[in-house]
């Protein structure tokens, strides 16, 4: 089985379990799955790690370490973009000219090839023969993704671009054979059939963390993009519908 990317999230816990289910598509069938959590030092890190540790018995958790400039700025726009959505402050946020509420000021460079690098590193330690991301679009995403040919670092031609440099660099080959899929942009899955899938296997969906703050706010796109998927199989976050 795999190393999997899983942030806690609705999409990455249903692929680790997909993956545990039915190894022989993912992986090496005597292989276990690694769940593996990349801290940068989130105000969401331990919610979210602790939903990690729900769902596997082998989780692990690595710090990334920012610089002290970005961490400063990720927790400048936690205090700042929070009460956006949960109206707690007395703060004109019609004014878009406040730098803290740009999501250009939370924005952490490099954080998918971080990420896939770790997945490679610990695939590599501990002789598992690939990485899973459970990256994944819906539809108006793949409209923009096959008009323009490119979306964002999570898109197939980002992966395939690092794919290369893993070739390049010696891996994915007999010596080093490690490979890294995002399996939900193969089959170009919705959010709603990934929450159908893991209601199918019996997983609380609301076991999961969709936030990108702390506590959960339940109004952001995150959240309401996952709302939106949850409803459709009867469940809410934060409760059952």
């Amino acid at each position: 089985m795999p190393v999997v990317l899983c942030s806690g999230g609705i999409d990455s816990i249903v692929l680790g379990k997909l993956a545990e289910a039915h190894p022989e598509c993912y992986g090496k069938s005597d292989e276990r799955t690694l769940a593996l959590y990349c801290d940068i030092g989130a105000a969401t890190a331990d919610a979210a790690f602790e939903i990690v540790k729900y769902h596997f018995k082998w989780a692990k958790r690595v710090k990334i370490p920012l610089p002290v400039k970005l961490r400063k700025r990720l927790s400048t726009h936690q205090k700042y973009y929070k009460p956006l959505w949960k109206r707690q402050m007395d703060y004109d946020f019609s004014n878009q000219d406040n730098p803290y509420l740009s999501a250009d000021y939370g924005y952490v460079p490099c954080r998918s090839l971080l990420f896939l690098s770790m997945g490679v590193l610990y695939a590599s330690t501990y002789h598992l023969s690939s990485v899973l991301a459970g990256w994944q679009f819906d539809a108006k995403d793949w409209a923009a993704y096959d008009a323009n040919g490119y979306l964002s670092d999570i898109d197939s031609d980002f992966l395939n671009a690092y794919l290369a440099v893993l070739k390049r660099g010696g891996y994915d080959t007999a010596q080093h054979p490690v490979t890294v899929r995002a399996p939900f942009l193969e089959t170009r899955t919705s959010k709603r059939e990934i929450v159908a899938v893991g209601r199918s296997m019996g997983l609380d969906m609301r076991k999961t963390y969709s936030c990108e703050y702390f506590p959960p706010c339940y109004e952001c796109p995150q959240c309401m993009r996952a709302q939106d998927a949850l409803k459709k199989v009867h469940y809410k976050l934060g409760g059952k519908a």
